[in-house]
């Protein structure tokens, strides 16, 4: 489990929460995120990433990115997961069992069962819950969207919509 001491004292202190997490996939955040003010997802931000978090943080710029994979409730809410090692750590991601007689089902590889039904076309086709969804992402600020307008051209479909920033800080 997570030790969440130190979030604890902060808060205590009357001080705000913001877990940065840099990672190349998606986590399990439903345990602890009820616990925290705020989670910025860096990805894999490079040489820069200090610079570009701080900018975030500060205000200087607006946070626009929208998430690319589909976030689970539960690192077990994946299908593929079923076709992992049965004494397989979610957590810290270690087999819990000496695999060093060669490969080994579940240990040194995988097999991927579930078709195409993976990230998004998983949660989507058989509506599961998620906890954050593809795409989504928050802003410093807030916008209206007008009515979409949809418009056959051809073999092509033209849709527009008109989007105004309502909030008080320029967004994307």
């Amino acid at each position: 489990g997570y030790d969440f001491r130190v979030s604890d004292a902060f808060h205590a202190k009357g001080k705000k929460v913001i877990v940065i997490i840099n990672s190349g996939s998606v986590m399990e955040t439903a345990s602890w995120r009820d616990r925290v003010d705020a989670i910025l997802v860096a990805w894999q931000p490079g040489i820069e990433g200090g610079n570009s978090v701080a900018d975030i943080l500060t205000g200087k710029v607006n946070p626009s990115g929208k998430l690319t994979m589909t976030w689970p409730i539960a690192a077990t809410d994946h299908p593929s997961t079923a076709n992992f090692a049965k004494d397989y750590d979610m957590y810290t991601y270690k087999n819990l069992q000496d695999s060093s007689k060669g490969n080994i089902k579940g240990y040194d590889y995988s097999n991927h069962e579930e078709d195409i039904y993976v990230g998004y076309r998983y949660f989507d086709t058989f509506k599961k819950n998620v906890a954050y969804p593809f795409g989504y992402g928050l802003s410093y600020t807030t916008f209206e969207f007008g009515k979409p307008s949809v418009k056959a051209k051809g073999n092509n479909i033209e849709v527009s919509v008109t989007i105004k920033n309502t909030g008080k800080v320029a967004g994307k």
